[in-house]
């Protein structure tokens, strides 16, 4: 009788390591959930991930995209206007992944480097963002994310955005910014 009770606590015991264990593995693959492509760890520089994206064609799609880039472009100018969102704003608009990867202060480094590539400043009372023509390609991957690869017209300065799209409320996330 009394080996019939070691060998039951022996298996309650064998049992709560295996549970724990098990939660304790979930728990670390949980931490290391991303979305597809957009492992932010291991991404060095989005010209090497955008050929595993589908290159775009699509007129309807890149009018899409260039109203939303132009938007997010022009947000890096204060124009004194109360109902714009301003670039450092756009930190609630990230996706929860990039969004756990980048804190709100690193975000901003981040968008300011991408926005000065992009910005005309001829004197002190004129100042511009570049946005004509700027979207040169287009690179789809799955969930309605298109990378998107931007060239200055006037200093051939060249960067990538990343954003989600959603098509039905025509909203988006950004997805990335180099």
């Amino acid at each position: 009788m009394e080996g019939k009770r070691v060998d039951s606590k022996l298996m309650l015991f064998t049992l709560v390591l295996v549970l724990i264990a098990l939660l304790l593995l979930n728990w670390l693959l949980g931490n290391k959930e991303t979305v597809g492509v957009w492992d932010y760890d291991n991404i060095t520089s989005a010209s090497e991930i955008k050929y595993l994206g589908t290159k775009v064609t699509d007129r309807e799609t890149y009018y899409t995209l260039e109203s939303i880039i132009s938007k997010y472009l022009d947000s890096y100018i204060n124009v004194y206007d109360q109902d714009k969102i301003m670039y450092e704003d756009y930190y609630n608009y990230l996706v929860e992944n990039y969004k756990k990867h980048l804190s709100k202060k690193e975000y901003i480094e981040i968008a300011k480097k991408f926005l000065n590539k992009f910005y005309i400043n001829m004197n002190s009372d004129y100042e511009s963002m570049d946005t004509n023509k700027i979207l040169k390609d287009i690179y789809e991957f799955e969930n309605g994310i298109y990378l998107c690869e931007l060239k200055s017209n006037r200093n051939n300065e060249a960067g990538y955005i990343a954003v989600q799209v959603n098509k039905i409320d025509m909203t988006f996330n950004i997805v990335y910014i180099e």
